[in-house]
């Protein structure tokens, strides 16, 4: 991920106070990023959800039929960054 991406991405879950980005102690052009407290909590409270969902996926089409899908995105990821290049 490119670096204006991450800090796109980044900004609403500063907002949120969701992660913290300091400067990094060892190398002051690198950033430091963590999650706080009402972030973990935050996580904690999605993953099941996020695991729930994946599971409901995975059923609805099949064990054979999620790789593939799995590989059809993975190839369409690939295919959209060479055409951004």
């Amino acid at each position: 991920m490119d670096w204006t991406t991450l800090t796109r991405n980044l900004g609403p879950l500063q907002e949120r106070r969701l992660v913290k980005v300091d400067t990094d102690r060892t190398d002051t052009r690198a950033r430091e990023v963590t999650l706080t407290v009402k972030g973990q909590q935050q996580l904690a409270a999605a993953l099941p959800l996020w695991e729930g969902a994946q599971r409901a996926i995975v059923e609805g089409l099949g064990q054979e039929m999620w790789p593939q899908l799995q590989d059809a995105l993975a190839r369409t990821v690939a295919v959209a960054a060479e055409v951004t290049e």
